[in-house]
């Protein structure tokens, strides 16, 4: 089964029997501001969920999120009162509780049957926020990918397959296990290439490749593990 994710910076194709991005929701969640006009593109046509500080990312790019999710600790009051004002549906959660407003949405998408989600504001800010986002999916029940303009990170798992196309040519991409070990690591038409490789998560050893020279598209495939695959092209 093949599924496709097409972002302004990639297009990706999965093999894979869990995998599906045809459907995605988008999460708008409160680390760095995505930009508004690629935010704009990327919410075309799909269905958007602020979370908390999200919303006023929304708000000031001209998006009326179908629902809101979150505890209203970081939003600005008025976007908050946007939101009200619109009667936009809101799942509203007290401040004390253990799972962060991310995790929450997560789970509330895999309730409403979404298969996938698309994170953006997950990157940048504060890095307990930024570690806690990346591994809740890597681990999350649905396929979920992280992005914006700079920074893109997706996640295979168990025998999956992507061959990715960059519409621009990143600075780096970075291959960071997301489970104690990942097996049977390949890829191709990047400069440092494995085969059957071992990565360990406790020293990450495939940081800061390249494409190979003439290339605009790589492969990466595992047997055994999770692991994200990272795109950078602005730090």
């Amino acid at each position: 089964m093949n599924t496709h994710l097409c972002l302004p910076e990639l297009t990706a194709t999965f093999a894979s029997q869990t995998v599906g991005f045809e459907r995605p929701c988008l999460l708008v969640i409160g680390g760095r501001p995505p930009e508004r006009a690629w935010l704009r593109r990327i919410a075309h046509h799909r269905t958007v969920w602020a979370v908390d500080r999200g919303l006023g990312f929304c708000r000031e790019s001209g998006i009326l999120p179908a629902r809101i999710i979150g505890d209203g600790d970081s939003a600005a009051k008025e976007a908050w009162t946007w939101g009200e004002a619109l009667a936009i549906p809101m799942d509203r959660f007290p401040p004390e509780k253990d799972l962060t407003d991310t995790q929450l949405a997560i789970r509330i998408a895999n309730d409403a049957g979404f298969a996938a989600a698309i994170l953006t504001g997950a990157f940048g800010g504060r890095l307990d926020h930024a570690y806690s986002t990346a591994f809740t999916a890597a681990h999350a029940p649905i396929s979920c990918v992280l992005a914006d303009a700079r920074e893109t990170m997706l996640f295979l798992r168990d025998g999956e397959h992507a061959t990715i196309t960059c519409h621009a040519h990143p600075i780096a991409i970075s291959l960071l296990p997301f489970s104690e070990q990942v097996n049977d690591v390949r890829t191709e038409h990047l400069h440092w290439t494995l085969q059957n490789a071992v990565l360990s998560q406790d020293e990450p050893a495939a940081v800061s490749n390249v494409l190979e020279s003439g290339e605009n598209t790589f492969s990466v495939s595992i047997g055994q593990g999770i692991l994200a695959v990272y795109l950078c092209w602005a730090e």
